[in-house]
Formats: structure tokens, C-alpha cells, sequence
């Protein structure tokens, strides 16, 4: 701990003694009534513990007051703390790249559970969703505003927990599928375009920033692509970003394959829904994590707690003595 303006302790105790020793040195003003014989009373007993008593408790109250003044002198001298502070930021993008065709809903329903309850423990990551299907849709743009983050994946969750009933199609679904079936004409389950979507869904590429997408899909191609799966991985390629699939327990040995190729190119690692979901999202954000040290700061924090409980005890032994005294 420190002191602000230690002046104001000198100056304080100064005119203390100053004041203690016009006060000790004045002179009692005398009394022009006289008492004859009180020479017998002065050498009582009673009379010296009497006078032994008020003296002490002078001596005390002296004490006591040149206490509450310290306390004063140090609260007005201000008594603080220097601490620095530096903001720690996680420089990291991450983009969920989820195929929306209704043979994925339970996977993508157990990853955005997971990033639910993911999102508190987020500190200055970017977090982006897209989904697509026969056409793409940015569904949520990169960004830290953590609260739409939540709020965007407690709708997909309900949405995709509807979707996994051919007799359930509510606002929550239509809000997670409606941007990827534009264009049915193509097909559906356009893998290559929805990754190459999302490589493209960062923006800023060419900021300094670790960039990780997770794409959950089955790989099963139906309609004819603008770009293949393995031409986009690598496009993530010479963009920086890594790419971790997922995949559902139900896809091809052959889709597999691919996409275990798709995550080698860029650098990431292929899991599958037999796999713990949370181990594999914890997994990811361990290799992913970069952390960087913000801006550093000193501030000042007042302590004022010791002087003010000494100036508080003084006042309450004050009022005892005061009390004392008169009796």
C-alpha cells in the first residue's frame, strides 16, 4: 500500500503538538474562593485514587484523540493500492458450418447445446454460424455479442430438436432452415459449396487470427456441386483456417474417408457422433485457444478500511472517557 499525500500526516501531527503544548502550557486561572483545610481531604486515600483515576483517564483521552487523528490524517492523505491490470483476449474465430438436411438435426442439436452452455467462458472469441443445405445462409455473422450468440442457439436447439420429427415444423425450425432451401432445383446436401461458404463467411482474412471451422455433416451429396468438399478444405488452406468435422454415426464409410481427408489438408482432426460431443468441442477449444495479453493498466484502489476502523474506535473510547470523567 501507498499514501497519496503524506504531507497531510506531517501537518496534522504538527498542529497536534502544537495544540497539546499551548493547552499543557496554560495556566489554570485561580480561584478566588478558598477552602480552608483541604490539605486533610488531599492526603485521603479516597482523594488520591480519585485524582490517580481522572489523571489516567486524561492521559487516556490524550492518547485516544492523538489516534483518532492519525486515522484522520491518513484517511485525508488517502491510503491506495496500485495494481496492474491487463485485458486478456482470446484472438480466435470460430465458425459452426452446419448441414441443415434432416439426417444431421440430432448431431447439430447436441453441438449447439454444447456451445450453450460454451458461451459464458467466451472472452473476446468470435463466434459465426452458417448453414446451408441446396443453397447456404449466414445465419449468425462473426461476432462477439455473446447474448444474440445464446439467444441464436437456443432457437437452433428447439429447431432442430423439432426437426427430428417429420410431424414438427415451427418458427424455431423454419428460423434454422428457411435461408437453405432457396434454389431445391440443385439438390440438397451441397457439401463443397456450404464449406466454401463458410471459409468465405470470415471476414478480415487477412488479420492475424487463429480461425477454426466445424462443420457436422454426413457428406451425402445429392445434386451437383459448384465446388467439391477437398477443393474448398483447400481454400481454408491458404486462408489459415482449420477445419474439424464431425460426422453422424449413420454416413458412409466413404464420406468418412473424405471428410477425414477434408480435415487432414487443413490441418484439423475428424471425429465422429459416436465420440463424446463435449469431449470433442473441449478438444477443439484446447488446440484452438491462443491466448493474447491486452493493453496493460495501473489503477489505484483506496484502502481506506484500517485508518477508518481507528478513527471509528477512537470516537467510541472518547465518548467512554468523556462519560469517566464526568462521574
Amino acid at each position: 500500500m501507498a499514501i497519496k499525500y503524506p504531507i497531510l500526516i506531517l501537518i496534522f501531527i504538527v498542529l497536534y503538538i502544537i495544540v497539546f503544548f499551548i493547552k499543557g502550557k496554560r495556566k489554570e486561572k485561580k480561584n478566588n474562593i478558598k477552602i480552608a483545610n483541604t490539605s486533610i481531604v488531599k492526603r485521603t486515600g479516597y482523594y488520591k485514587n480519585i485524582l490517580a483515576r481522572y489523571r489516567l483517564l486524561l492521559y487516556l483521552l490524550y492518547g485516544v484523540l492523538f489516534l483518532g487523528l492519525i486515522g484522520t490524517s491518513f484517511l485525508s492523505s488517502r491510503v491506495y493500492k496500485k495494481t496492474i491490470i491487463s485485458d486478456e483476449i482470446y484472438n480466435r474465430d470460430i465458425m459452426l458450418c452446419l448441414d441443415v438436411s434432416a439426417s444431421t438435426n440430432k448431431l447439430n442439436q447436441q453441438l449447439v447445446e454444447k456451445y450453450q452452455e460454451l458461451v459464458d467462458e467466451l472472452k473476446g472469441e468470435r463466434v459465426g454460424i452458417s448453414v446451408f443445405n441446396c443453397t447456404s445462409y449466414l445465419l449468425v455473422p462473426l461476432t462477439e455479442d455473446y447474448e444474440y450468440i445464446e439467444y441464436a442457439l437456443d432457437r437452433m436447439e428447439k429447431g432442430f430438436d423439432c426437426g427430428n420429427s417429420i410431424l414438427c415444423y415451427n418458427d424455431d425450425y423454419r428460423y434454422v432452415i428457411n435461408g437453405t432451401i432457396m434454389d431445391t432445383s440443385r439438390g440438397s446436401s451441397l457439401i463443397g459449396d456450404g464449406l466454401a461458404s463458410c471459409v468465405y463467411a470470415f471476414p478480415n482474412l487477412e488479420e492475424k487470427r487463429a480461425r477454426s471451422i466445424i462443420l457436422v455433416t454426413d457428406n451425402e451429396v445429392y445434386g451437383k456441386e459448384i465446388i467439391s468438399v477437398v477443393d474448398a478444405a483447400k481454400i481454408a488452406k491458404k486462408k489459415n483456417i482449420t477445419i474439424y468435422t464431425i460426422s453422424p454415426k449413420s454416413s458412409l464409410k466413404k464420406n468418412i474417408s473424405l471428410l477425414q481427408e477434408v480435415s487432414k489438408i487443413t490441418g484439423g482432426k475428424s471425429y465422429s457422433e459416436t465420440d463424446d460431443i463435449n469431449a470433442i468441442v473441449n478438444e477443439i477449444n484446447k488446440k484452438e485457444k491462443t491466448l493474447l495479453e491486452g493493453k496493460k493498466q495501473e489503477v489505484e484502489y483506496d484502502h481506506p478500511t484500517i485508518p477508518f476502523v481507528v478513527l471509528m474506535l477512537s470516537f467510541a473510547v472518547i465518548l467512554f472517557i468523556d462519560k469517566e470523567l464526568i462521574r
